[in-house]
Protein backbone atom coordinates (compact mmCIF):
# COMPACT_ATOMS: atom_id res chain seq x y z
CA UNK A 1 0.00 0.00 0.00
CA UNK A 2 1.49 3.41 -0.86
CA UNK A 3 2.30 5.84 1.86
CA UNK A 4 -0.55 7.98 1.64
CA UNK A 5 -3.33 5.52 1.54
CA UNK A 6 -2.26 4.07 5.03
CA UNK A 7 -4.47 5.50 6.75
CA UNK A 8 -7.71 5.99 4.71
CA UNK A 9 -9.51 3.06 6.16
CA UNK A 10 -7.98 4.49 9.95
CA UNK A 11 -9.58 8.28 9.55
CA UNK A 12 -12.18 8.42 12.36
CA UNK A 13 -9.73 6.58 15.33
CA UNK A 14 -6.87 8.84 13.99
CA UNK A 15 -8.97 12.14 14.17
CA UNK A 16 -10.08 10.90 17.63
CA UNK A 17 -7.49 9.14 19.22
CA UNK A 18 -4.21 10.44 18.33
CA UNK A 19 -2.53 12.67 21.04
CA UNK A 20 -1.83 16.44 20.72
CA UNK A 21 2.00 17.61 20.67
CA UNK A 22 3.56 19.25 23.36
CA UNK A 23 2.98 22.72 24.89
CA UNK A 24 6.89 23.40 24.66
CA UNK A 25 6.87 22.55 20.95
CA UNK A 26 4.56 25.65 20.71
CA UNK A 27 6.33 28.13 22.55
CA UNK A 28 9.59 26.88 21.04
CA UNK A 29 7.47 27.73 17.69
CA UNK A 30 7.07 31.12 19.13
CA UNK A 31 10.63 32.00 18.62
CA UNK A 32 10.25 31.90 15.07
CA UNK A 33 7.24 34.36 14.49
CA UNK A 34 8.31 37.61 12.99
CA UNK A 35 6.21 40.45 14.95
CA UNK A 36 5.83 42.94 11.82
CA UNK A 37 5.18 40.22 9.23
CA UNK A 38 2.45 37.49 8.42
CA UNK A 39 3.22 34.37 10.20
CA UNK A 40 2.41 31.06 7.99
CA UNK A 41 3.14 27.35 8.17
CA UNK A 42 3.06 25.07 5.43
CA UNK A 43 1.95 21.85 7.21
CA UNK A 44 2.95 19.13 4.68
CA UNK A 45 1.18 16.07 5.78
CA UNK A 46 -1.02 17.94 7.75
CA UNK A 47 -3.58 14.71 8.07
CA UNK A 48 -6.90 15.27 10.10
CA UNK A 49 -5.17 18.28 11.67
CA UNK A 50 -4.39 17.66 15.03
CA UNK A 51 -1.18 19.59 15.06
CA UNK A 52 -2.83 22.12 12.18
CA UNK A 53 -5.30 23.35 15.28
CA UNK A 54 -3.25 23.76 17.64
CA UNK A 55 -1.00 25.73 15.57
CA UNK A 56 -3.95 28.40 14.74
CA UNK A 57 -5.19 28.09 18.61
CA UNK A 58 -1.16 29.78 19.09
CA UNK A 59 -2.25 32.36 15.80
CA UNK A 60 -0.48 30.99 13.20
CA UNK A 61 -1.81 31.16 9.76
CA UNK A 62 -1.79 27.33 8.31
CA UNK A 63 -1.62 25.98 4.85
CA UNK A 64 -2.14 22.36 5.13
CA UNK A 65 -0.88 19.83 2.42
CA UNK A 66 -2.05 16.55 2.63
CA UNK A 67 -2.28 13.88 0.10
CA UNK A 68 -5.02 11.73 1.08
CA UNK A 69 -8.49 13.27 0.36
CA UNK A 70 -10.05 11.65 3.60
CA UNK A 71 -7.56 12.75 5.68
CA UNK A 72 -8.17 15.90 4.38
CA UNK A 73 -11.67 16.24 4.44
CA UNK A 74 -11.55 15.61 7.72
CA UNK A 75 -9.11 18.75 8.75
CA UNK A 76 -11.50 20.50 6.84
CA UNK A 77 -14.67 20.07 8.29
CA UNK A 78 -12.82 20.55 11.86
CA UNK A 79 -11.00 23.33 10.97
CA UNK A 80 -13.19 25.37 8.93
CA UNK A 81 -13.95 28.02 11.88
CA UNK A 82 -10.41 29.20 11.64
CA UNK A 83 -10.13 31.31 8.41
CA UNK A 84 -5.95 31.16 8.62
CA UNK A 85 -6.41 27.50 7.58
CA UNK A 86 -6.19 26.78 3.74
CA UNK A 87 -5.88 22.76 2.60
CA UNK A 88 -4.51 21.92 -0.19
CA UNK A 89 -4.03 18.26 -1.83
CA UNK A 90 -0.25 17.54 -2.12
CA UNK A 91 2.66 16.25 -1.22
CA UNK A 92 6.12 16.80 0.48
CA UNK A 93 7.36 16.04 -2.73
CA UNK A 94 4.75 18.52 -4.69
CA UNK A 95 3.28 20.96 -2.69
CA UNK A 96 1.95 23.09 -5.29
CA UNK A 97 3.04 26.49 -3.39
CA UNK A 98 4.46 29.09 -4.92
CA UNK A 99 8.57 29.16 -5.26
CA UNK A 100 10.02 31.37 -2.18
CA UNK A 101 6.62 31.50 -0.66
CA UNK A 102 6.59 29.90 2.59
CA UNK A 103 8.77 31.21 6.02
CA UNK A 104 8.06 27.67 7.93
CA UNK A 105 7.95 24.24 6.74
CA UNK A 106 6.94 21.83 9.33
CA UNK A 107 5.88 18.22 9.53
CA UNK A 108 4.21 16.48 12.35
CA UNK A 109 4.59 12.52 12.43
CA UNK A 110 4.95 12.47 8.95
CA UNK A 111 8.14 12.71 7.71
CA UNK A 112 9.68 9.04 7.84
CA UNK A 113 7.43 8.74 4.83
CA UNK A 114 8.46 11.19 2.51
CA UNK A 115 10.62 10.44 -0.27
CA UNK A 116 13.87 12.68 1.93
CA UNK A 117 15.87 14.00 -1.43
CA UNK A 118 12.87 14.58 -3.02
CA UNK A 119 11.05 16.59 -0.18
CA UNK A 120 14.47 18.46 0.64
CA UNK A 121 14.78 19.74 -2.63
CA UNK A 122 10.67 20.98 -2.90
CA UNK A 123 11.15 22.88 0.70
CA UNK A 124 14.21 24.65 -0.54
CA UNK A 125 12.04 25.67 -3.47
CA UNK A 126 8.92 26.56 -1.97
CA UNK A 127 10.69 28.61 1.62
CA UNK A 128 12.12 32.11 1.19
CA UNK A 129 15.45 33.31 2.52
CA UNK A 130 16.20 32.33 6.15
CA UNK A 131 13.06 29.79 6.08
CA UNK A 132 12.76 26.52 8.73
CA UNK A 133 11.91 23.62 8.30
CA UNK A 134 10.55 22.20 11.78
CA UNK A 135 10.32 17.73 12.15
CA UNK A 136 8.06 16.98 14.91
CA UNK A 137 7.17 13.24 16.18
CA UNK A 138 4.96 12.12 19.20
CA UNK A 139 7.23 9.05 20.40
CA UNK A 140 5.74 6.34 22.69
CA UNK A 141 7.76 5.69 25.97
CA UNK A 142 8.84 2.35 27.28
CA UNK A 143 9.02 3.40 30.61
CA UNK A 144 6.13 1.70 32.39
CA UNK A 145 4.62 -2.41 32.74
CA UNK A 146 2.10 -0.80 30.57
CA UNK A 147 3.79 0.17 27.79
CA UNK A 148 6.26 -2.77 27.89
CA UNK A 149 3.29 -4.59 27.61
CA UNK A 150 1.56 -2.83 25.07
CA UNK A 151 4.91 -2.51 23.20
CA UNK A 152 5.08 -6.94 23.06
CA UNK A 153 1.01 -6.53 22.03
CA UNK A 154 1.93 -4.68 18.68
CA UNK A 155 4.94 -7.18 17.58
CA UNK A 156 1.85 -9.82 18.12
CA UNK A 157 -0.88 -8.13 16.74
CA UNK A 158 0.29 -5.88 13.83
CA UNK A 159 0.78 -5.89 10.12
CA UNK A 160 3.74 -4.94 9.55
CA UNK A 161 4.67 -3.08 12.75
CA UNK A 162 8.73 -3.89 12.72
CA UNK A 163 8.75 -2.18 9.38
CA UNK A 164 7.53 1.07 9.24
CA UNK A 165 7.11 2.23 13.14
CA UNK A 166 8.87 5.31 13.12
CA UNK A 167 10.77 4.77 15.90
CA UNK A 168 12.55 2.64 13.76
CA UNK A 169 13.26 5.25 11.49
CA UNK A 170 17.23 6.51 10.88
CA UNK A 171 17.35 9.23 12.39
CA UNK A 172 20.62 9.66 10.93
CA UNK A 173 19.00 10.11 8.10
CA UNK A 174 17.21 13.40 10.02
CA UNK A 175 20.47 14.87 10.38
CA UNK A 176 21.73 14.32 6.86
CA UNK A 177 18.66 15.75 5.68
CA UNK A 178 19.64 18.91 7.27
CA UNK A 179 23.03 18.28 6.32
CA UNK A 180 24.18 18.91 10.12
CA UNK A 181 22.20 22.50 10.14
CA UNK A 182 19.55 21.79 12.56
CA UNK A 183 18.47 21.62 16.62
CA UNK A 184 16.89 18.60 18.76
CA UNK A 185 14.88 18.94 21.31
CA UNK A 186 12.01 17.07 23.35
CA UNK A 187 9.49 17.53 25.81
CA UNK A 188 7.07 14.78 27.85
CA UNK A 189 3.86 14.74 26.79
CA UNK A 190 1.06 12.08 27.85
CA UNK A 191 -2.72 10.77 27.53
CA UNK A 192 -5.05 9.55 29.85
CA UNK A 193 -6.59 7.33 28.21
CA UNK A 194 -9.64 5.09 28.64
CA UNK A 195 -10.51 1.96 26.99
CA UNK A 196 -12.68 3.17 24.53
CA UNK A 197 -9.53 5.62 23.77
CA UNK A 198 -6.81 2.75 23.76
CA UNK A 199 -8.48 0.69 21.65
CA UNK A 200 -9.35 3.39 19.01
CA UNK A 201 -5.41 4.59 19.24
CA UNK A 202 -4.60 1.38 18.40
CA UNK A 203 -6.44 0.72 15.34
CA UNK A 204 -5.72 4.47 14.28
CA UNK A 205 -1.77 3.52 13.56
CA UNK A 206 -1.33 2.00 10.05
CA UNK A 207 0.10 -1.37 11.41
CA UNK A 208 -3.14 -2.46 13.48
CA UNK A 209 -5.32 -5.52 12.72
CA UNK A 210 -8.29 -4.55 10.67
CA UNK A 211 -11.52 -5.98 11.11
CA UNK A 212 -11.09 -8.30 8.08
CA UNK A 213 -8.41 -9.74 10.26
CA UNK A 214 -8.58 -13.39 11.06
CA UNK A 215 -7.05 -12.10 14.32
CA UNK A 216 -9.03 -9.17 14.92
CA UNK A 217 -11.22 -10.40 17.80
CA UNK A 218 -8.38 -11.73 19.38
CA UNK A 219 -6.49 -8.61 19.54
CA UNK A 220 -8.98 -6.50 20.95
CA UNK A 221 -9.45 -9.62 23.71
CA UNK A 222 -5.96 -9.34 24.25
CA UNK A 223 -6.06 -5.67 24.37
CA UNK A 224 -8.69 -5.47 26.85
CA UNK A 225 -6.66 -7.93 29.27
CA UNK A 226 -3.84 -5.77 29.40
CA UNK A 227 -6.08 -2.43 30.16
CA UNK A 228 -7.96 -4.91 33.11
CA UNK A 229 -3.95 -5.16 34.09
CA UNK A 230 -2.71 -1.90 34.70
CA UNK A 231 -5.73 0.78 34.42
CA UNK A 232 -6.00 2.11 37.78
CA UNK A 233 -9.38 4.19 38.11
CA UNK A 234 -10.60 3.22 34.11
CA UNK A 235 -7.21 4.96 32.68
CA UNK A 236 -3.89 4.07 31.81
CA UNK A 237 -0.98 6.32 30.99
CA UNK A 238 0.41 6.48 27.53
CA UNK A 239 3.42 8.61 27.99
CA UNK A 240 5.40 10.44 24.59
CA UNK A 241 8.08 12.61 23.86
CA UNK A 242 7.42 15.05 21.88
CA UNK A 243 10.50 15.77 19.76
CA UNK A 244 11.20 17.83 17.10
CA UNK A 245 14.04 18.96 14.31
CA UNK A 246 14.60 22.58 14.05
CA UNK A 247 17.18 24.26 11.08
CA UNK A 248 17.68 25.48 7.71
CA UNK A 249 18.43 23.34 4.23
CA UNK A 250 20.67 25.74 3.04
Amino acid sequence: MKADERFTNRVENYHLYRPTYADKLLKDLENLKNPSGVNRIAEIGSGTGILSKQLLQAEWGVTGIEPNDAMRTVAEAKLKQFPDFYSIKGSAETTTLAADSIGIVLAAQAFHWFDPEAARKEFMRILRAKGKVVLVWNIRQHSTEFLKAYEDFLHRYSTDYQLVDHQRFDWKGVAYFFRNQYQRKEAPNSQLMDWQHLWGYYKSCSYALTQEHTDFDQSKTALHKIFDKYARRGHVDMFFHTIWYKGSLS
